[in-house]
């Protein structure tokens, strides 16, 4: 192999080697936005959550149930 070979040889491969590290890169960039968004989302689930929680507190606090029972004998 002569040495103008070698140096295209050489090219192609820092070309190819390049493109698959771009590609790395840019598929790096979309998983960080994607766990961006995850970290987001779960934020506001669980601010959800909580003040699901805090709901739940608040009426099992409640010494009169919010709905009327219906007694047995009673007819609406």
């Amino acid at each position: 192999m002569s040495e103008k070979d070698l140096q295209k040889s050489s090219k192609q491969m820092e070309h190819t080697i390049n493109e698959k590290l771009s590609e790395m890169g840019r598929r790096l960039e979309n998983l960080e936005q994607e766990f961006a968004n995850l970290q987001e989302d779960s934020k506001i689930s669980r601010t959800a959550v909580n003040l699901l929680l805090d709901w739940a507190d608040d009426s099992s606090i409640q010494t009169a149930p919010i709905h009327r029972r219906k007694q047995k004998d009673e007819t609406f």
